[in-house]
């Protein structure tokens, strides 16, 4: 009787040292307050620029569908939805760029991101599925698609304490690919880690002070608010609920039957589009 336990212990995880999970939080603490103190010189910066420099660094993105592809196509460069909207928020509290400029960056941000788990789903193919087997497999599963809200709440808190929802999505998406999670499982926790990653849009806002911080905190609630909003109506709302999965999964069935779709629609939508925009609106 002692080896099937032996075996469900090897298999559910390893326990870290209380020592260890204390360290772990306290460079969490640490990089928060490194990301605050970054935005605070970032936006210090743009003040000592003067108000005609800061403004004409961001004047090409006063066109809304340019701010848009702005957002996409940074974020897409530097792999991080955090860092635009954080940047975009502090040049707003340092009043370099309206409020009106900044909302369709941040919304193209929020665009952009998603390039990461498509790459990621194309790479991570058949070693994870022959490690997640057994009773991790179980606990793996449980934990995901016990509750759809549940699941959404981890999502939003692993995001918080990660400052990304790319590695929080870029963690489960291999897991449908190899068919241990269904996409149903996972579909509430990106859309909660979505919503996590707008607390990194707030620091942000927290972070500055000035005369026009209370504008940056603005577009910071703009941000949480649009997140909040897509889960009221696609989510909460049964009828739309299914919508966003039926794409995905009719998208994912074509792209896996042609290959060159895939690349058709990385390129074109997230590289190609938005730098035309600019160029064509923003530069021409």
């Amino acid at each position: 009787m002692a080896a099937p336990q032996a075996d469900a212990a090897g298999a559910g995880g390893i326990q870290l040292p209380v020592w260890t999970k204390v360290l772990g939080w306290c460079g969490t603490a640490g990089l928060i307050y490194l990301l605050i103190c970054a935005v605070s010189i970032i936006s210090r910066g743009y003040a000592g620029l003067g108000g005609d420099a800061a403004h004409s660094m961001f004047a090409f993105a006063a066109n809304p569908w340019v701010g848009l592809s702005v957002g996409v196509l940074g974020t897409v460069l530097i792999q991080s939805s955090t860092t635009t909207t954080a940047i975009a928020v502090t040049a707003v509290c340092a009043g370099a760029l309206p409020i009106r400029g900044a909302i369709p960056i941040i919304l193209g941000a929020n665009v952009g991101t998603t390039v990461t788990t498509t790459l990621v789903a194309l790479t991570s193919g058949k070693l994870l599925k022959l490690l997640m087997v057994g009773r991790a497999r179980n606990i793996l599963t449980k934990a995901v698609g016990r509750n759809a809200y549940l699941a959404m709440a981890s999502g939003t808190a692993v995001t918080v304490l990660t400052q990304s929802s790319t590695i929080t999505t870029s963690v489960l998406v291999p897991f449908a690919g190899t068919g241990i999670l269904t996409p149903a499982q996972i579909y509430p926790v990106t859309v909660g880690a979505n919503l996590g990653t707008t607390c990194t849009t707030l620091f942000a806002a927290f972070a500055v002070v000035g005369q026009d911080a209370k504008i940056g905190l603005q577009a910071a609630y703009v941000h949480l608010l649009y997140n909040v909003f897509a889960i009221i109506v696609i989510y909460v709302i049964p009828i739309l609920r299914p919508v966003p999965l039926f794409c995905a999964e009719t998208f994912a069935r074509i792209a896996a039957e042609r290959k060159w779709v895939i690349a058709v629609y990385l390129i074109t939508v997230f590289i190609a589009l938005p730098a035309l925009v600019i160029i064509l609106v923003g530069v021409l």
